[in-house]
């Protein structure tokens, strides 16, 4: 059946119906309208996942599953759909169960996150809590972080950087991508791209330096490095991972100063 066909179908069969069809604003909000007359092995991948997402909403479901929706895809046309994930989230009041392989995804789209492990629970509670979780299951605990939530102070048009007023005692900049100002946005930082130092960075390529008091130290699974939480200026938690030989060689401990610096292409 081409995608009109499909959207048909869906109606067709909707669950609930009382409820008004917004069957032409889901065509609009997921940019599928050129796609109608079009038949499956006519679409892109991306093309193929909005127009499921479209059809499945005009069922009218009171929960909607997403089962690894952009693992068929590749990098680029990941970040082509996932805009279009984040708007279902925020102009849809339906609760959605999201699963994912992907740290990134988890952290730009999730609220209540459950990690498993082999089939067990080893983590769940809000995004803040446990994105930052060292012991999050497998490869992903190597993408583990802190979600920082800002806003959109400015926008460099030279250097085409935005500067993200999060609380702290400096601006974070950002590449600006869609960005404008006044956007709400929320910044990932990962443990893996953040460095330290007793003294604010100069002359170098680093242009995010955060002034930090350290809270925990603690070891990494991997016997070689060390698990660092940071509170920022803001009451916000940076987590950081750095070798044992550079915390020593620091001479770091708890309630320490210390600055963290970000590299601003490695923000997302």
């Amino acid at each position: 059946m081409s995608v009109e066909q499909n959207l048909d179908f869906a109606e067709r069969y909707s669950l609930t119906r009382d409820h008004a069809s917004k069957r032409s604003d889901l065509i609009t909000l997921f940019d599928i309208s050129h796609t109608l007359n079009r038949k499956p092995e006519q679409l892109s991948g991306g093309e193929r996942q909005r127009a499921a997402i479209v059809r499945a909403l005009l069922r009218q479901p009171d929960l909607l599953l997403l089962d690894e929706p952009l693992a068929s895809l590749d990098d680029a046309r990941k970040h082509y759909v996932l805009p279009y994930l984040e708007k279902l989230k925020n102009d849809f009041e339906l609760p959605i169960i999201y699963v994912t392989h992907s740290a990134y995804e988890a952290a730009r789209l999730g609220d209540y996150i459950v990690a498993l492990d082999e089939g067990m629970v080893v983590s769940q509670g809000s995004v803040w809590d446990v994105i930052r979780d060292p012991l999050f299951p497998g490869d992903i605990s190597r993408e583990a972080g802190t979600i920082m939530i800002g806003t959109v102070d400015r926008i460099d048009t030279q250097w085409h950087l935005a500067y993200i007023d999060t609380g702290s005692a400096s601006f974070i900049t950002v590449p600006v991508n869609n960005l404008n100002t006044g956007d709400s946005v929320r910044l990932w930082i990962r443990a893996s791209d953040i460095s330290l130092s007793h003294q604010p960075l100069e002359g170098n390529s680093i242009s995010n330096s955060l002034p930090c008091v350290i809270e925990d130290i603690c070891h990494d699974p991997n016997p070689a490095l060390m698990i660092l939480r940071l509170n920022t200026s803001s009451s916000a938690t940076l987590i950081t991972r750095i070798t044992r030989q550079s915390a020593d060689q620091l001479h770091l401990k708890q309630q320490m100063t210390i600055y963290a610096h970000i590299k601003t292409a490695a923000l997302i």
